[in-house]
């Protein structure tokens, strides 16, 4: 059966550009996975899913090495044009069938990823075979301000929290890791942090398909959802080219995987 994760090959060009955190955020949420996961100068670290490397780069100045693998060789080549110096090797491949030796990583990294996972169960059982004994998981992800009416607006549109994800559902970030017999370990650590954004520039964002959920959406789905946010921009908004901001908080939770092998 052919692998039906997201493959982020299109989203290689404006990814940093639209996913990436504001000035000197990402050096914060590098320091905040190395303080969840007790990492230090000698530790190993795998990053699953590691993109164009926004946390990996920065994560590399507080662990001996990153080991990053991810679908997109796009994404990849990216991350290789960044990188100078630091000790990030990457490779491409399937996050459920990890190319990787057991036992072989001190903590992994798993950052916003897991809703992209065909089969993302067997990708948490890879995760556990590859950390040594003691090694943690740190799950990451970004929640938004419940207060920014045009993620809302959007959602009800669409019918997003009805539509099921590739893999991991959002809902079930809080409880999928221990219904899968991973257990929590140490304090859950959040960034709060701001961002700028313009009503209409959200509004395009939307009609290029930037965001990975309008992928597995029509034209006709699309077009009717942008009439509608249309239609509430100019209601609510004198002017949608001016920047609002939009408050977000980068999570961390760290796992202890449910058996060490």
């Amino acid at each position: 059966m052919p692998n039906q994760s997201v493959d982020f090959d299109r989203a290689a060009d404006f990814y940093d550009q639209t996913r990436g955190f504001p000035p000197g955020v990402s050096e914060q949420a590098a320091a905040l996975i190395a303080q969840a996961g007790n990492l230090t100068a000698n530790s190993r670290v795998l990053e699953v899913g590691i993109g164009t490397g926004r946390i990996a780069l920065p994560l590399s100045t507080h662990v001996a090495c990153v080991v990053g693998i991810d679908l997109s060789s796009a994404m990849l080549q990216r991350l290789r044009s960044k990188r100078h110096h630091e000790p990030v090797f990457v490779a491409q491949g399937d996050i459920t069938r990890l190319p990787l030796a057991s036992h072989s990583f001190d903590a992994a990294i798993a950052v916003h990823i897991f809703h992209l996972v065909a089969g993302y169960e067997m990708a948490l059982s890879e995760i556990a075979r590859v950390l040594k004994p003691g090694g943690v998981l740190i799950h990451a992800w970004t929640e938004h301000d419940k207060t920014d009416a045009l993620t809302e607006v959007w959602r009800q549109v669409t019918g997003r929290r009805q539509t099921p994800e590739i893999g991991m559902r959002m809902d079930q970030r809080l409880t999928a890791m221990e219904e899968h017999g991973w257990q929590l370990a140490g304090d859950v650590l959040e960034l709060p942090y701001s961002v700028q954004r313009a009503p209409g520039e959200y509004l395009e964002s939307l009609r290029k398909r930037i965001w990975s959920h309008t992928w597995r959406m029509t034209d006709t789905q699309i077009d009717d959802a942008l009439h509608t946010l249309q239609s509430y921009i100019e209601t609510h908004f004198d002017d949608p080219s001016v920047p609002l901001p939009v408050n977000s908080t980068f999570v961390a939770r760290i796992y202890r995987p449910p058996l060490q092998t």
